[in-house]
């Protein structure tokens, strides 16, 4: 999902909420809703539910291609080693692998290896950088998601008392956490996408 298309779903949500809201809070909408006494622990919990089953599925999404790209690296780390020392040591190899990514490119850029070798160092890299962008593309919305768990999870502990405290304050509250939902699915989303986007 492009930036653009991010920022303008990101309006369009903000804006049906307010809008929702407003309504919500109008004395005559208030007059025709009625909420049972379990309708915020159903509605609470369920997002609560939703919440863990997306941050499993972004979480098993994560490992897949993490060990996908990995299966890559370790592919290229065989060759080399395959290489039995005619073009690089295991030493060097060794060494290579326990290199932070900026040092491994400034190797390669710096010949410090033989020609030969070098797409695949150039490759090791390459599928470094892929993991770290993954691992950065997720990092909001796992955390959203957490934030989610843990907001719809004080709901369901708080449900009865704004049940309490009546119908205008309750459907406000529910709006709220809807919307919050829906940010965060969109952020879940756009995760995603920058993560597949090789």
């Amino acid at each position: 999902m492009k930036s653009k298309s991010l920022a303008f779903w990101l309006f369009i949500t903000t804006i049906s909420g307010v809008i929702a809201l407003l309504l919500l809070c109008t004395q005559n909408v208030c007059r025709l809703i009625t909420f049972s006494d379990s309708t915020g622990l159903y509605f609470y919990s369920a997002l609560v539910q939703a919440n863990a089953a997306i941050l499993s599925i972004v979480g098993v999404f994560t490992i897949f291609k993490i060990q996908s790209i990995q299966s890559s690296i370790d592919l290229v780390k065989n060759i080399l080693v395959a290489e039995g020392g005619r073009r690089i040591t295991i030493d060097n190899l060794v060494e290579f692998d326990q290199m932070s990514l900026e040092n491994k490119k400034s190797a390669i850029q710096n010949g410090k290896y033989s020609k030969a070798i070098l797409p695949l160092f150039n490759n090791w890299a390459t599928q470094i950088e892929k993991i770290n962008k993954i691992k950065l593309s997720i990092k909001l919305p796992t955390r959203l998601l957490v934030v989610g768990i843990v907001g719809d999870s004080i709901g369901v502990l708080a449900a009865n008392l704004v049940h309490e405290n009546g119908v205008r304050i309750e459907s406000c509250v529910l709006c709220l956490f809807l919307l919050l939902e829906i940010y965060i699915v969109i952020f879940v989303v756009d995760g995603i996408f920058k993560a597949v986007g090789d």
